[in-house]
């Protein structure tokens, strides 16, 4: 409930005062009471209006044939405490006309927690602990630290998957053939051209994702051994520098 600061103010008085006595009311034709009233009616349905708008305007983004699999999908994610899989990810370089092939393990625990771990073609490390990501390389013996960096400076292409967001906010969404959802940015300069999303029928969970660049590029990573709600434990997110490892800070310039 919101209390406005002329109310607040009347309740500090009352109460410094030694109380309003319970034998004299305000009237209920009391000019301020009046307008306070009237002023808290109307600020209720402008709010009220508001989020029917933002809703209205999202479930506009949302080709019809679309809807109950974006529903699905949404629902999945924002029910799911933690996940972790199996995945596979081919990146292919269509600017050196190149395809680099990994595969590795992933992690995510709600609220915020993410976790990457490459193990093929080179083992390599992505933590986000809640605070910094960190990126572990260990053929280079060489950790970056991004300060202060959370899940909340992801695209809602990935923070969905924290059940935070709304995809319908971001993007404008159609389906193509039985289980795929197109997702195409609403806003320019995000870094993505497209995102697609194969998705299982029955529980909305992603099996492959495809996020194209706007040069073209293709990043397609496919899921398997997915296991989900089996109470992944914080420490797993959390990440301590090895010994003797060097430590470079990631900035907005560069990394030093």
């Amino acid at each position: 409930m919101t209390v406005s600061i002329e109310i607040l103010g009347r309740i500090v008085l009352a109460l410094v005062t030694g109380g309003m006595p319970a034998s004299r009311p305000a009237p209920a034709h009391d000019p301020v009471v009046v307008a306070q009233a009237a002023h808290e009616k109307k600020a209720t349905h402008e709010r009220n209006a508001r989020h029917e708008k933002k809703a209205g305007a999202a479930e506009q983004n949302v080709a019809p044939d679309a809807r109950a699999l974006v529903d699905k999908l949404q629902r999945f994610y924002e029910h799911t405490k933690d996940f972790q899989a199996d995945f596979t990810q081919r990146y292919d370089y269509k600017t050196f006309h190149r395809v680099m092939n990994s595969t590795g393990h992933v992690a995510f625990r709600k609220p915020g927690l993410m976790r990457w771990d490459y193990a093929k073609p080179r083992s390599k490390s992505f933590v986000v602990d809640g605070h910094d990501l960190w990126i572990w390389t260990p053929a280079d013996n060489v950790v970056v630290r991004r300060k202060g960096f959370t899940t909340n400076q992801l695209s809602v292409a990935v923070t969905f998957l924290f059940g935070k967001g709304h995809l319908a906010d971001a993007f404008k969404i159609t389906r193509r053939g039985k289980n795929e959802l197109v997702l195409d940015p609403l806003a320019s300069g995000t870094g993505t051209k497209q995102v697609i999303f194969e998705i299982d029928p029955k529980t909305g969970q992603v099996k492959v994702s495809t996020v194209i660049d706007p040069q073209g590029n293709e990043n397609r990573i496919t899921f398997s051994n997915v296991k989900l709600d089996t109470g992944i434990p914080a420490k797993r997110f959390v990440f301590t520098p090895p010994p003797g490892a060097q430590v470079q800070e990631m900035t907005s310039t560069g990394i030093k």
